[in-house]
């Protein structure tokens, strides 16, 4: 405890002369901020370094204050950050401070003074071009989507009249979903259920568009870049995890631009369940029992009276089993999805086009996960999650509207 408070007197001391001595370095909003109690002391300890050059110690200290002022960034002016590790986090920073085209691999130790390391890997972005202090968010914002749009142009997805399937610009396949009613929730005498699946008597009026396979490793890559999944050794075909209700979100707002449409949205959970029954009033799609030749979820807890099967421990590919009779596949573990609804009590009475409640501190999650027992991949099944959070159990699937 005294060596950190030693360290981090000794750095704030140390940051106005560095400010004076390198203020054509560093960028020119962290030299702004000369008030160092808003820097983290932990800042100084960059996260790591390029291997493949030697950084001397003005690279190290240059670093370490770009990181300490991205996180001033992702702390208190609300930078976007996707979930996960604190690199991360920085990485994300860095996007919305720089709007230099990615750099080469030759390129990016020719950026500072006196060829300066950037010290950043291939393909990310120079920390020494920072964005205009002239410029308003929304200006930047602007101009960031702007330019993601000039790599990334529009490709609208044409969906001929009367199409039942079709299939996107980056492989997302999506089947239709017809109107209809169904009774959501479970009744009173399975034995399994959860006292907040009340049975009442749900109306679709509209079709719909849903995604055959949860979101991919390889789709969201296209779309957002980076890979938060835990398992990416699976590879590019099996579901993206480790992602946050908002970070789902930040997938579609994207994936929305670059069609230049507005159509695509996360699935309400009364669409979720009906869509998964597939005209079915059984516990699963498959009946009242369901194995692990036809879902990813341990298969070391099976309901009462159903067979054991195996525990893989890990998301595999999606579309592995047998679709649903509507043509869904992994509607039954994996990994768990989000919807769009906020998490409550369901309404009593007969409802149409339900989607939740308009205030709640949780969002819904459905259809279980490669981690779960039997009970909990039930069709009527609910699980409820901070949209803030992630983990390497939660993905999600995709609506197309009309």
């Amino acid at each position: 405890m005294g060596l950190t408070l030693l360290i981090s007197l000794i750095v704030v001391s140390l940051l106005p002369g560095f400010c004076t001595k390198y203020r054509s370095e560093a960028p020119k909003a962290l030299c702004l901020k000369r008030s160092w109690s808003d820097f983290d002391p932990q800042a100084y300890y960059p996260y790591g370094e390029d291997q493949n050059h030697e950084t001397s110690f003005k690279d190290k200290a240059l670093q370490a204050a770009v990181d300490s002022w991205c996180k001033i960034q992702v702390l208190y002016y609300g930078a976007p950050v996707h979930s996960g590790t604190d690199l991360s986090a920085r990485e994300a920073c860095l996007d919305t401070i720089n709007l230099e085209e990615p750099l080469s691999k030759a390129e990016k130790y020719k950026q500072g003074p006196d060829n300066t390391p950037a010290f950043i890997s291939p393909g990310t972005y120079n920390t020494y071009s920072m964005l205009d202090d002239e410029l308003t968010e929304k200006e930047q914002k602007r101009r960031r989507q702007r330019e993601r749009l000039e790599i990334e142009p529009f490709r609208k997805t044409v969906v001929p009249p009367g199409s039942k399937t079709f299939t996107n610009f980056i492989g997302m396949k999506f089947v239709l979903i017809p109107p209809g009613s169904f009774m959501m929730g479970s009744p009173p005498e399975e034995r399994v259920r959860l006292k907040h699946e009340i049975r009442h008597w749900v109306t679709i009026s509209k079709p719909f568009f849903l995604q055959t396979t949860e979101v991919t490793q390889g789709q969201w890559k296209i779309v957002m870049g980076n890979n938060p999944s835990s398992f990416k050794e699976c590879g590019d075909e099996c579901p993206v995890e480790s992602v946050s209700w908002y970070d789902a979100l930040e997938f579609i707002k994207w994936l929305n631009q670059m069609e230049g449409t507005d159509r695509y949205r996360l699935p309400a959970e009364a669409e979720w369940e009906y869509a998964g029954r597939a005209n079915t009033s059984t516990r699963f799609w498959t009946g009242a029992c369901i194995s692990t030749d036809q879902a990813n979820y341990n298969g070391k807890y099976p309901l009462s009276g159903c067979p054991k099967g195996v525990y893989r421990k890990r998301t595999i590919k999606t579309g592995s089993f047998s679709p649903n009779p509507w043509g869904l596949y992994d509607i039954h573990g994996n990994v768990w999805e989000w919807c769009q609804d906020l998490y409550g009590t369901y309404l009593k009475g007969d409802v149409k086009d339900s989607t939740g409640p308009s205030y709640g501190r949780f969002r819904v999650l459905r259809g279980g996960s490669w981690y779960t027992k039997a009970k909990y991949v039930r069709s009527a099944n609910r699980n409820i999650f901070s949209p803030k959070h992630s983990n390497y159990l939660i993905g999600f699937r995709v609506v197309r509207d009309f």
